[in-house]
């Protein structure tokens, strides 16, 4: 990556048709307007699904991704693998990973996808913030919600050829694993 993309080396970086970009919600969305058939990943803007594709498409990275991240970073500096509420000042409690976990939890309770109620974008952005969730020491049975969507997007075809594509080394570390179902 670095390679590519010297100034700003991070994952995922691509070049299409000459254009260097990063930033995954970015890259969708242009990838979806330079196909045809791009704007199936998306509900239309007068569907009652609209409002939630689209907070779900941000909150992936502009909350979820960047809470989780201050929480992986405090349990690897100072060794606690618990999962600690967000506070401000010490004093103030404040949104952080667990109520990010919750509050998708809460969301794919109630919807089939994080996009409504057909597979969109949002679906694609979430799966890497329950990819990063299943990697942290959050309690699985506060999510088991989510992890059920997310096995069921992981054996989606598209899924299965990204995967390939994705990890073409086939190194087994890499491939995704269902966990046990909650007992």
């Amino acid at each position: 990556i670095k390679a590519i993309n010297p100034t700003m080396p991070m994952a995922p970086t691509i070049v299409f048709r000459g254009k260097t970009m990063v930033e995954s919600g970015g890259i969708l969305e242009y990838l979806m307007s330079q196909f045809p058939g791009g704007d199936r990943l998306a509900p239309r803007k007068s569907s009652p699904d609209y409002a939630d594709y689209l907070m779900w498409m941000h909150f992936a990275e502009g909350t979820a991704a960047c809470r989780i991240a201050a929480e992986a970073t405090r349990i690897m500096s100072s060794g606690d693998r618990s999962i600690k509420p967000t506070l401000l000042g010490g004093v103030f409690r404040i949104v952080g990973a667990q109520e990010v976990v919750d509050y998708a939890e809460n969301y794919i309770k109630a919807n089939p996808y994080f996009g409504g109620q057909t597979f969109s974008s949002a679906d694609i952005m979430m799966e890497f913030v329950a990819t990063y969730i299943r990697s942290m020491p959050f309690d699985p049975a506060t999510y088991p919600k989510l992890t059920e969507w997310q096995d069921k997007l992981r054996q989606r075809p598209a899924y299965q050829r990204a995967f390939a594509i994705g990890a073409p080394d086939g190194l087994e570390k890499y491939r995704p694993k269902p966990r046990p179902a909650a007992q």
